[in-house]
C-alpha cells in the first residue's frame, strides 16, 4: 500500500491569550446532562484530508471541517475543497507553510470568516473535565481542539483508542471531537480524512486547547440539531464573553473581563478604534473604551482596558478624589497633579478610582505614540504613566482598614505598573 503522508501545522498560542480564556465550566453549572452517546459524523457525506497530506494546515482543515459538520446537520451540507482550504491557509500565512495559533484562527474566523462561515462568541473547555468536554460536544456540535500529537499517533491512527500512546510528541496538531460513547469510553476525532476513535483518558493528556464555538451554521432556525434553543445560548455566551474571567489561583492577574473586537485589527492604534476607542489618539479612544464598559455596570464601577480584548472593572471605594488628592505627599505630586486630581474633583470626586482609568489612557497611548514614532508625546506620556502609578499607590494605602476590599484593585495597579515598568 502506497505510504500516507500526515502533516501537522499547529503552532502553539501565545500564553497571553490562553491565561485570558474564558471556560464554559465557570458559567455552565446548571446545564442538563449531556446523553450516553452523540455522533456528529453520521450526516456527514465524505471525510476530506484538506492538504494536510502537503501543507500544515491542520488547524484551517479544523475551521473548514467544523463548517461541515454544522450544515451536514443542519442545513446542506458544505464539504469544502482542499485547495479551498489551502488557500485559505495561505492567505492567513502570506503564503508560508509555517503552520499556524488557534487563538489567531479564532479571531480570523469571528471577524472576517473562513471560507464564507463566520462564528459567533467562543469559550473555552477544560480538557481534564471530561463530562463538559462531553457536554459542549453535545451542544456546540463537536470541538475545535489542538494538542501535542505522540508521534504513535501520526505513524499509526489504531493507536489513538489505546491508554497509553507514549511519550515523544510529534509536535502541534489541529483536530476536531464531534463523537463520543459512554459505554466505549472513547471520542470520535476527525482528523487526516478520518474518525478515529480516541480513549477518554488520552484527553487530558496531549490536549491543551478545546474550544466550543457558537456558529450560526448550527442554528439557522434558531435551534440547534439537539433541539436545543441556541438563541438562549447564543444570549448567554454573549453574556459570558462580557462577563468575568476567573484567573487560576496562581494568577495575581485582575480579574478581567472580555471586550470583543468590531473586526481583527494590527497594532495598538488599531486595536484601540476596533473596540470603539474613535478615530482619535490611543489615549483618548481608552476614555472612550473605558466609558462604555463602564456604563455596562450599576454602581460606581471603573473600567480599565489593557489592549488585546480585555479590561478590568472595580468598585470604587467610599473616599473622594479629594481624600486622594490631599494624601498624596508633596513629593509625589507630578505636574498633572493640578489637572487630574484637583480640578477633575468636579467631575469625578466620587469616583477616585478614576485615576485608574488616566493611568491606563497613558500607558496605551504611550504604546501608541512609540508605534507612531512620536517621540516626544512618548516620552511625555510614559512620564504621566509613572505619575500614576504614585497616586494609584496613594489610594491603596487609603483605603486599608476601611473594610473595603481592595484586591481588584491591588490586581490592577500590580499589572499597570509592570505595563508602566516596561516602557521606562
Amino acid at each position: 500500500m502506497p505510504e500516507v503522508n500526515r502533516k501537522l501545522g499547529r503552532l502553539p498560542s501565545e500564553q497571553r491569550d490562553l491565561s485570558r480564556r474564558l471556560f464554559l465550566r465557570d458559567y455552565a453549572a446548571d446545564l442538563p446532562k449531556p446523553p450516553p452517546a452523540v455522533n456528529g459524523f453520521q450526516k456527514m457525506s465524505r471525510l476530506t484530508m484538506g492538504g494536510n497530506d502537503r501543507y500544515g494546515d491542520c488547524v484551517f482543515v479544523g475551521s473548514a471541517h467544523m463548517t461541515q459538520l454544522w450544515t451536514a446537520n443542519e442545513s446542506t451540507e458544505v464539504v469544502p475543497s482542499d485547495q479551498d482550504i489551502i488557500n485559505a491557509y495561505f492567505s492567513h500565512t502570506n503564503g508560508q507553510d509555517i503552520g499556524a495559533k488557534l487563538g489567531d484562527v479564532l479571531k480570523l474566523w469571528q471577524h472576517q470568516g473562513i471560507l464564507g462561515h463566520k462564528i459567533g462568541p467562543y469559550v473555552a473547555v477544560d480538557p481534564g473535565d471530561i463530562e463538559m468536554v462531553k457536554t459542549a460536544i453535545w451542544f456546540f456540535g463537536g470541538l475545535w481542539t489542538g494538542l501535542g500529537i505522540p508521534k504513535s499517533w501520526v505513524g499509526d491512527l489504531s493507536h489513538w483508542a489505546a491508554d497509553n500512546a507514549g511519550s515523544t510528541i510529534a509536535g502541534g496538531h489541529c483536530v476536531d471531537l464531534c463523537s463520543y460513547d459512554d459505554q466505549k469510553k472513547q471520542f470520535g476525532v476527525y482528523t487526516w480524512a478520518h474518525n478515529v476513535p480516541m480513549s477518554f483518558a488520552m484527553l487530558p493528556r496531549y490536549f491543551d486547547e478545546l474550544y466550543a464555538v457558537l456558529s450560526p451554521d448550527w442554528c439557522t432556525d434558531g435551534t440547534a440539531p439537539n433541539g436545543l434553543d441556541m438563541e438562549a445560548l447564543k444570549a448567554d455566551l454573549q453574556k459570558v464573553q462580557m462577563g468575568v474571567l476567573r484567573p487560576s489561583r496562581e494568577s495575581t492577574d485582575p480579574e478581567w473581563v472580555a471586550v470583543p473586537a468590531s473586526r481583527s485589527y494590527n497594532g495598538v492604534a488599531d486595536d484601540v478604534r476596533a473596540h470603539g476607542g474613535g478615530n482619535d489618539s490611543p489615549h483618548e479612544g481608552t476614555h472612550q473604551i473605558n466609558s462604555v464598559i463602564r456604563n455596562r455596570y450599576q454602581g460606581r464601577m471603573s473600567a480599565v482596558y489593557v489592549l488585546n480584548d480585555i479590561a478590568a472593572v472595580v468598585e470604587n471605594p467610599s473616599l473622594t478624589l479629594t481624600d486622594l488628592a490631599h494624601a498624596v505627599p508633596a513629593d509625589l505630586r507630578g505636574d498633572g497633579y493640578q489637572l487630574y486630581l484637583v480640578d477633575q474633583a468636579q467631575y469625578w470626586n466620587d469616583w477616585p478610582c478614576y485615576v485608574l482609568d488616566e493611568w491606563s489612557a497613558y500607558i496605551i497611548g504611550a504604546l501608541g505614540y512609540r508605534e507612531a514614532g512620536d517621540g516626544a508625546n512618548y516620552r511625555l506620556s510614559k512620564e504621566r504613566a509613572r505619575e500614576f502609578a504614585n497616586y494609584v499607590f496613594v489610594l491603596l494605602s487609603l483605603v486599608q482598614n476601611t473594610g473595603y476590599d481592595a484586591t481588584q484593585l491591588d490586581r490592577i495597579y500590580g499589572y499597570l505598573l509592570a505595563r508602566t515598568s516596561e516602557l521606562l
